[in-house]
């Protein structure tokens, strides 16, 4: 198996097997608590690590290196799921429910998943998130200080090249119709997301038909919520005792 690319054993008998990736200068260990989760759920966790949240260097980073790890972990997910004759899921948060999408989905010629989970998806992302195009001519290898919670963060500095890829996926995911993607997707957020628009992505899903989504507000109260962001929605510290609750309740019953 591939470096990019970290395996976790259901703990329970395998039903199913679940491509995981993480988010936008998020480490890839701050998935553990979903992938617990979903191992104990009885689901074989493939976790996409992408290059530059690790030990890589950032700056090595381009948008043809993460389509190429998101593939191979695709690739070794389905033929996990394939061997076993168990469904294949997906779990994407931010960056990665966005590249779940745009690289997999777009790529594909059917539903590439049985049913997905999305966490504060980066689609429609809200106007003052494209502030940093406005930077692009000092060089895509410019670096802007992170403000991702010390815990969950993988670099304290991001080069602009970093951003250019995640806006030109958002790009390419909605120019398109989309109707491949309409397949059984539980997506979460906080109505308050400082960076995804909730409302311009219930707009979306209604105006591109994409009936089999379901789109669960959280509560948005920050009080008992490590962090103190809403966009970051990865564990019971993040979202919120309440919230967690309510979130892996309705996973247990979605998948």
């Amino acid at each position: 198996m591939k470096d990019c690319i970290a395996y976790f054993s259901a703990t329970v008998k395998t039903t199913a097997v679940t491509l995981v990736i993480h988010g936008l200068n998020v480490k890839p260990v701050a998935m553990q608590a979903l992938v617990r989760w979903l191992n104990a759920n009885g689901s074989e966790v493939y976790l996409v690590q992408l290059c530059g949240h690790g030990r890589e260097d950032v700056l090595k980073v381009t948008g043809g290196l993460w389509q190429e790890e998101v593939m191979d972990g695709y690739a070794a997910a389905q033929q996990a799921s394939v061997q076993q004759a168990v469904p294949l899921y997906f779990m994407g948060y931010s960056l990665g429910a966005l590249l779940g999408q745009s690289i997999i989905g777009l790529q594909a010629t059917q539903p590439p998943f049985q049913k997905q989970v999305l966490f504060s998806p980066a689609i429609h992302l809200r106007k003052r998130s494209y502030l940093l195009r406005h930077l692009f001519f000092l060089g895509e290898g410019f670096r802007l200080p992170s403000f991702t919670p010390g815990g969950y963060r993988a670099n304290r500095w991001l080069p602009l090249r970093l951003y250019k890829i995640l806006y030109d996926e958002e790009k390419k995911l909605l120019a398109t119709e989309g109707s491949l993607l309409n397949f059984p997707t539980l997506v979460f957020m906080d109505p308050k997301d400082e960076l995804i628009s909730y409302k311009s992505l219930q707009t979306l899903l209604q105006q591109r038909q994409l009936s089999q989504w379901q789109l669960v507000p959280l509560q948005t109260g920050l009080q008992g919520r490590r962090g103190k962001y809403h966009h970051l929605i990865l564990d019971e510290e993040t979202m919120g005792s309440a919230n967690w609750q309510m979130v892996t309740t309705a996973m247990q019953a979605f998948l």
